[in-house]
């Protein structure tokens, strides 16, 4: 026992090495946002841990309209960008849903899908596509952390404590920090500290509008990180990062992004009993008896050859759809479903009924081009290139991304005090990448011709009251899931996105330069209709309390755990990067409680 607490409290200390040899191996499936941070607690505690990769390592490079080595993965700016619009599929898969929009989306023809390693290449969106949505997983060291936005928030501290009483405010509050230093001390800022939006000076005078009016009509300043979080129902605050390296680079010559894998595997890689196997694709869970799992099969998609390897646990970290489609076709999984697919049952479980998302609707904006300046000129330093590779035009602000975020509690909350709304102000749009989605030309006619330069504003349904599922279509991991979002189901969704963006236009008023595009008062339900869209924030499919337990265990089975999104019981009002590398690392001091 003795032995535990020493390992514990070294543990919590930092991961410095326990004086005690860790007794088990691990093999952790997916090195992303939650996966990562697993490996590394573990790594560190002197435990053998494997991590399987579907995707190559993080050196990767690829072309980018026939540049070789210019794909901007690793540019803040765009990466995001060239996820969305021009994915590159040896690191990418996008899976549509059935269909969930009430109104099409025409855009849907214009997007690709398509899975890892696709034989056929690309599949084209079609006109029967306009209702469906779709989601994406990247396949690299570091996950979609490698193209994110990064938006750091902590979310309320009193949806983990529903994880159970390892996971209350105080102890999750901790590991928050603990990650956050060691974003900071790669991230190279003057001030020691993650990207922040004020500290960096990436404020503009229409920010500082914007902020302002969110004062005045109720919201509570507090730092980046705390927007939401427990105790804050309306709160603001400039906007934290973990996606941008300020004077890093991995890369000669170009700007660098911070990503899971810079920050939990890089410091690992050296060790004797920590192995990274990528291009690895799982297959299947492999069992011993009725009861255990006792490795993993899969393909290295360099060779196709089937390989097996095998350790005291299994730790699954793929995110919302995959952990959960692992499982089921392992057949682990709802008894009924299983079985009509010829899948052998290894335990009835109701793994993928709960599914949950954050449904998010654009808001649209015109101001005076003037606006768009620094709030204090000067202060900031650092320039992004806006086309990597190809281009030397330089910008002093991360354009496309919102500096101002908010959260806000609408009169349907499910959870009491549990801010359930966000909003994200973008107003650096002036030659960015979205930029052209905001057309205030109309405005000319109207007598606001000066208000020329657009602002892009995202509203979000944080704690949404939809459900969904996610199913298989057959044994393997090759046959996309068939996820049903059920989006905007739940009424009282509506209502939520409503209010949310009413505190918006209260909040960005013609009195503080801002006149709104869209959408109009009392037009907001049949807006989100028509214009909402996924944050890519799968989860809630094997949650805590139906298929894992607060140790993340799988009832009913030995050597198998999920520690990813997937564990959520009610989706945090935060974007999923935290929550998935926050299950990884406060969860990898859980599981480390039997290592020894």
């Amino acid at each position: 026992m003795m032995g535990v607490l020493a390992a514990w409290t070294t543990l919590v200390l930092g991961f410095a090495a326990p004086p005690e040899e860790c007794k088990k191996s691990y093999i952790v499936v997916g090195a992303g946002g939650a996966g990562n941070p697993m490996a590394y607690g573990l790594a560190k505690a002197g435990c053998k841990v494997t991590v399987v990769e579907k995707g190559p390592d993080d050196d990767w490079t690829g072309p980018f309209f026939g540049v070789d080595g210019a794909y901007p993965l690793w540019v803040w700016e765009l990466s995001w960008v060239a996820a969305q619009n021009f994915m590159h599929y040896e690191i990418a898969s996008s899976f549509w849903s059935v269909d969930t929009w009430e109104v099409p989306r025409a855009g849907n023809a214009n997007l690709n899908t398509c899975g890892t390693y696709c034989p056929d290449g690309p599949v084209q969106g079609t006109e029967a596509d306009a209702l469906k949505s779709w989601t994406y997983a990247a396949n690299i060291v570091g996950g979609n952390t490698a193209h994110n936005l990064g938006f750091w928030l902590r979310g309320d501290c009193s949806l983990y404590e529903m994880f159970g009483p390892e996971w209350g405010c105080a102890a999750t509050t901790k590991s928050f920090e603990e990650m956050e230093a060691m974003y900071a001390a790669v991230s190279a800022t003057s001030y020691g500290d993650m990207l922040n939006a004020e500290k960096s000076g990436y404020l503009t005078q229409a920010d500082k509008a914007a902020m302002d009016g969110l004062e005045a009509t109720g919201f509570v300043k507090v730092p980046g990180r705390m927007v939401g979080a427990k105790g804050y129902k309306h709160s603001y605050g400039a906007t934290e990062w973990t996606s941008a390296a300020i004077g890093s680079t991995w890369f000669p010559g170009e700007p660098a992004r911070i990503t899971t894998g810079k920050v939990f595997i890089d410091p690992i890689r050296g060790m004797k009993d920590f192995t990274l196997i990528t291009r690895a694709w799982a297959e299947k869970l492999l069992f011993s008896g009725s009861d255990t799992v006792s490795g993993v099969e899969y393909t290295d998609m360099t060779s196709m050859e089937k390989k097996q390897i095998y350790a005291d646990e299994v730790i699954l970290t793929l995110g919302g759809l995959l952990s959960a489609q692992l499982m089921l076709v392992s057949g682990i999984g709802p008894k009924a479903e299983l079985e009509a697919l010829g899948i052998p049952v290894v335990h009835d479980l109701p793994v993928g009924t709960t599914y949950q998302n954050h449904v998010w609707a654009p808001g649209m904006y015109c101001k005076k081009p003037e606006t768009v300046v620094a709030l204090e000129p000067g202060k900031s330093t650092d320039t992004f290139k806006i086309y990597p590779g190809l281009s030397s035009i330089e910008t002093p602000f991360p354009k496309s991304n919102g500096n101002v975020f908010a959260a806000g509690l609408s009169s349907v909350a499910e959870n009491e005090g549990v801010a359930d709304y966000a909003i994200a102000v973008m107003n650096n749009l002036l030659g960015g990448p979205l930029d052209a989605m905001v057309d205030c030309s109309p405005l000319a006619q109207a007598g606001y011709g000066e208000y020329s330069s657009g602002s892009m504003v995202v509203v979000g349904i944080m704690q949404s009251k939809s459900r969904g599922t996610l199913k298989i279509k057959s044994a393997s991991m090759h046959d996309d899931p068939i996820y049903d979002p059920n989006f905007l189901s739940h009424p009282d969704d509506l209502t939520v996105i409503t209010e949310g963006f009413a505190a918006l236009r209260a909040a960005l008023s013609p009195e503080r330069g801002f006149v709104e595009l869209a959408p109009q008062p009392g037009n907001e339900v049949p807006f989100t209709k028509a214009a909402a869209g996924t944050f890519w924030h799968d989860s809630s499919t094997t949650p805590i309390g139906l298929v894992v337990d607060e140790e993340l265990k799988v009832y009913g089975m030995k050597g198998l755990r999920v520690a990813d999104t997937s564990v959520q019981v009610m989706m945090t009002n935060t974007p999923t990067s935290p929550v998935a590398q926050l299950t990884g690392y406060h969860g990898s001091k859980i599981v480390l409680k039997e290592a020894f």
